[in-house]
């Protein structure tokens, strides 16, 4: 396997920094891992973002070719269709903490995936409370640094514990995230995460189900409907309900009910915005051909002009297959509403 380094590529065996790299002194450098399946990296823009974001906050020089197309070109050169993919940008050696200059260099690494897709997981997570250091709660800790030791050692109180997860508190003894991930969690319909100054990472995946499952005006039961259906998913077992109003083949309105997970309802809130004012032919076009989205079909759904369609392909995609299943049921239970 290849590496990148500042456009360059060398075999992953050779030596390319000296001593005096400063992310090896100092921890001074930020990272991304990013997932490519079947070739796409669909939350590209998010992770670079990010990590300019972080760049910026540390007083970077950053040059002005560091966009989402210039990490995307420089990926290509070295990834496979299905990789795990690292972004590390550090600062040029030079002084002590006080770095001499504040030029960036990046080195991009791939390591090859077991499976382009996540699992679902049927029996749960046996999960513990990892205390003995606690997160900050300050914006550097919202990025993803290459300071990572309190994470390290969450990880292998996890190992000794014989643990799937352990969850982080911040310096409030507050409920942060886990070692790996954001956390979610569902009461009585309503979405409840910890927030960027609770100390957690913002995570990618995090930002695309909040901008979506945020709207939630169709979070209803519609009145006097005159079409309606409940469904649930057995694999995990997230609950549907939904009503619509109906006329001259036309959806008038759409409401609905849950209690599932965050992918579900991001899922339905979407669909719910769309269905309203479509006509029933459309909308059993659509609810037919939603399955494409994780093929990456998209010919045959831009034919259809969906409303929306650049935010169902954020959470519809090869990358969460594993919830395929929680995303489809706000369409099964609209086909078994309208008998379609």
């Amino acid at each position: 396997m290849n590496i990148n380094f500042n456009g360059k590529i060398f075999p992953s065996d050779k030596a390319i920094f000296d001593s005096q790299n400063r992310s090896f002194l100092y921890g001074d450098a930020l990272f991304e891992t990013i997932r490519m399946s079947e070739g796409k990296m669909p939350f590209l823009g998010n992770h670079i973002n990010r990590l300019l974001k972080g760049l910026y906050f540390f007083k970077y020089k950053v040059p002005k070719k560091y966009t989402t197309t210039f990490f995307q070109k420089e990926i290509i050169k070295i990834a496979s269709k299905n990789t795990r993919i690292r972004i590390t940008v550090f600062r040029s050696k030079g002084g002590l903490y006080t770095p001499k200059n504040n030029r960036p260099q990046f080195l991009i690494s791939t390591s090859p995936l077991n499976s382009p897709n996540f699992s679902l997981n049927k029996k749960g997570l046996k999960i513990g409370l990892f205390n003995q250091l606690k997160l900050p709660c300050n914006p550097a800790s919202n990025l993803k640094t290459c300071n990572s030791l309190l994470y390290t050692l969450a990880g292998l109180n996890r190992q000794e514990q014989n643990l799937d997860e352990v969850i982080l508190l911040n310096e409030n003894d507050r409920i942060s995230e886990t070692s790996s991930s954001n956390i979610f969690l569902i009461k009585k319909n309503i979405i409840t995460t910890p927030s960027l100054s609770e100390g957690c990472v913002a995570g990618t995946m995090r930002k695309t189900i909040l901008e979506i499952a945020s709207d939630t005006k169709n979070h209803k039961l519609v009145k006097n409907h005159t079409h309606q259906s409940k469904n649930k998913n057995p694999l995990c077992g997230d609950e549907m309900e939904i009503s619509l109003i109906v006329k001259n083949n036309i959806v008038q309105d759409m409401g609905y009910q849950c209690r599932s997970c965050v992918y579900c309802q991001a899922s339905v809130s979407l669909l719910s915005r769309w269905v309203i004012q479509a006509p029933i032919e459309k909308i059993s076009d659509f609810v037919s051909k939603a399955e494409f989205f994780f093929d990456e079909n998209f010919d045959q759904l831009k034919k259809i002009n969906i409303k929306d369609f650049k935010d169902f392909k954020k959470i519809m995609n090869p990358e969460n297959i594993s919830r395929k299943e929680c995303l489809l049921l706000p369409f099964k239970t609209l086909s078994k509403a309208l008998k379609l």
